[in-house]
């Protein structure tokens, strides 16, 4: 036997581990198996029933590690859980992601009392070395369900985990904004859900997991084809009777947020990021969206990014051709109010503004004041966003302003131009829900000025860390450009399946001049060095995580005073800019430039 085998073959009695044929030694030894996987497992601990109480008391019962399991049946819930341990949930709904179908027995039933700021199911604090698991629950707000919105998300997580899993879940009709509310810098993958008949602006994800005000990943690169982000994969989402609006099911995010959205079937689904604009908090950081199957009825702009970098890969549209994944910045037409960035005015020292009458950016140069004058008469903002300052001192060229600043000296308020004739200036602004309308008035002071780079703009990455309630530059101690370096977006292989149709970048009309193809984002062109994270998810296979990401290592980064020394930031001509950098995997120039 032994050569019929081979000399470097072995029997399964060869087996080093093999125990030797005594029973009553081979039963110690199962039996200490048993022993060590239930320790590894912890314990399992059955609710009397899916009832909040039973739930509840289940839950204090429970132990890092353990497994409370809720039986099948339907019970009303009246106010949320709190969740301080790192322990499974684990009801009896089943879900099938790829035909959005569920077999729902074990029911919570949303009739949560209202609070400040909202309740959801689950308010979990999951911190590093737990890890948080919620399976095989439904959620529903179709039986006495009640209008009022609640804003902590039907299940809400917080905390420092790399560990946390959502999966065969079903959500129904829920007035929770959002569904999944993922904060702090909590780390995993929710897969297998499955989103029906999502409630009008209610959005299915909200991604505010970055570190404080989301500065710390602005210092960093991006980390793509990492673990470090938070995966969204194998869901189904149907808004398909949602119309034209984005927050049905939807995924948006924030704060440094970074997230991946990856083998999904979506159904009306706007997936998005807001941008460094309205408060202290920094906008999202980076987005993954790749190999999903997207189903419209109407046609829209995917709404894309507003600040940090997105690559979105090998998707599938049916239905009405999307036009593209939008790119904006908003602070290019707007000064946001009580927000200390202000707006992109051509003079705020956050952005790389002009310095020279020849369009070009020197470091250390005060910013390069155009024109000014006092304001003969204006016009309101129209719900449009158009509005007009007209001087008649001036005789200026046609159109010689076109995507320069207009800046009124009192307030800082700020229109981009888009056109002039001889002495008006007609402005784009923008109006958020519920601001009022502003007018140039006669006697207003203004200034033009112009932005080469907007702070966090799209295809901006890693640059000198900010800090502060009051945020200052922590390598200059002031409020100046951080320098940040190019870190494009890439597009390729996204097909409109029924015309070929090759679905890529599409800046807005307000951001075309600063966010250039061929610097900023590549249409139809992979990312250099880039490799997709592990698929399925390691929580999902149950393989061991890898290692911390070393994107997520602050000090990796932040003390390398070295490399900020090395990086100099030389003069930028107008629409060719360039940047010598020690990290030059996050930046690509197009030939010519």
């Amino acid at each position: 036997m032994s050569a019929a085998l081979g000399p470097k073959r072995h029997r399964p009695t060869d087996s080093p581990f093999r125990l030797a044929q005594n029973p009553v030694l081979t039963s110690l030894f199962v039996a200490l198996l048993l022993v060590a996987s239930s320790a590894a497992q912890g314990a399992v601990i059955n609710a009397a029933s899916p009832s909040l109480p039973d739930v509840r008391r289940a839950i204090a019962s429970a132990a890092d590690g353990d497994t409370v399991m809720v039986p099948a049946g339907t019970a009303s819930w009246t106010s949320s859980v709190r969740i301080t341990k790192g322990i499974t949930i684990s009801g009896q709904t089943t879900t099938n992601s790829d035909n959005g179908t569920a077999n729902d027995q074990t029911i919570l039933v949303d009739n949560i009392v209202d609070a400040p700021g909202g309740q959801g199911f689950f308010h979990c604090t999951t911190n590093a070395g737990q890890s948080l698991h919620i399976t095989g629950l439904t959620f529903t707000g179709v039986e006495g369900s009640r209008p009022t919105m609640m804003f902590n998300g039907a299940i809400r997580i917080s905390g420092t985990s790399t560990q946390v899993r959502i999966d065969h879940c079903h959500f129904i009709s829920l007035n929770h904004q959002p569904t999944i509310g993922v904060f702090q810098t909590i780390r995993g993958v929710s897969d297998h859900l499955v989103f029906t008949t999502p409630r009008s602006q209610c959005q299915g994800w909200k991604f505010f997991n970055g570190t404080g005000f989301g500065d710390l990943e602005f210092a960093q690169p991006a980390g793509y084809g990492s673990s470090d982000f938070f995966f969204i994969e194998d869901c189904w989402i149907d808004n398909s009777t949602g119309g034209d609006f984005s927050g049905n099911g939807g995924v948006d995010g924030a704060i440094g947020c970074k997230f991946v959205v990856r083998h999904c079937h979506l159904f009306n689904v706007e997936i998005l990021a807001h941008g460094t604009e309205l408060s202290r908090d920094r906008g999202g950081r980076a987005q993954e969206i790749y190999n999903n199957d997207y189903h419209w009825n109407y046609t829209t702009t995917l709404d894309g990014i507003r600040t940090g970098s997105l690559i979105a890969h090998d998707n599938t549209f049916v239905g009405n051709p999307p036009r593209g994944f939008g790119l904006q910045t908003y602070r290019l037409f707007y000064r946001w109010a009580g927000s200390p960035w202000l707006g992109s005015s051509g003079d705020n020292p956050f952005d790389m503004n002009v310095a020279k009458a020849d369009g070009t950016y020197v470091e250390g140069h005060s910013p390069y004041l155009f024109d000014s004058g006092t304001v003969t008469s204006g016009s309101e903002n129209t719900p449009s966003g158009a509005m007009t300052l007209m001087d008649t001192s001036k005789n200026w060229t046609t159109n010689q302003w076109v995507n320069y600043t207009a800046k009124r000296v009192s307030d800082s308020f700020i229109g981009q131009i888009i056109s002039n004739n001889n002495n008006t200036l007609t402005m784009r602004f923008y109006s958020p829900n519920g601001s009022p309308y502003v007018t140039w008035r006669s006697g207003d002071s203004y200034q033009i000025h112009k932005v080469l780079v907007s702070l966090d703009q799209a295809g901006r990455g890693r640059g000198d860390l900010i800090t502060g309630n009051r945020p200052i530059n922590s390598e200059t101690g002031t409020v100046t450009w951080p320098h940040q370096e190019l870190e494009p977006c890439y597009s390729w292989n996204n097909i409109h399946s029924p015309s070929g149709k090759h679905i890529n970048f599409i800046p807005s009309a307000s951001s075309a001049a600063i966010l250039l193809a061929g610097r900023d984002f590549y249409d139809d062109t992979p990312m250099p060095g880039y490799t997709p994270y592990t698929y399925p998810h390691p929580l999902v296979t149950g393989q061991p995580l890898p290692t911390a990401s070393a994107t997520h290592d602050s000090q990796r980064y932040l003390n390398k005073s070295g490399e900020r020394k090395a990086k100099k930031v030389k003069t930028w001509k107008w629409g060719r800019a360039k940047e010598s950098s020690a990290n030059k995997t996050a930046e690509r120039i197009a030939p010519g430039q």
